[in-house]
């Protein structure tokens, strides 16, 4: 399940501070739009793999380790 934002949330920066690891210079993405210049592949698929690590990550989802079934005479 995604993590959906009305028009009113979006506090904060507009821009999304991006602080590679690897000896990247760092850059400011557009967070609720394209950026106007190319990044480099790998920076661009840590920004979305981050995004989506803060949705939600089932291994770290409670909901995945508690069952709601019980036995008939229960």
């Amino acid at each position: 399940m995604t993590v959906r934002h009305s028009r009113d949330d979006r506090g904060g920066s507009r821009d999304l501070a991006v602080n590679p690891v690897f000896s990247r210079e760092p850059l400011q993405v557009p967070r609720y739009a394209l950026p106007r210049a190319e990044m480099d592949p790998d920076t661009a698929y840590q920004i979305v793999h981050d995004e989506l690590m803060l949705d939600g990550n089932a291994r770290q989802n409670l909901a995945t380790f508690v069952s709601t079934w019980a036995e008939p005479q229960a």
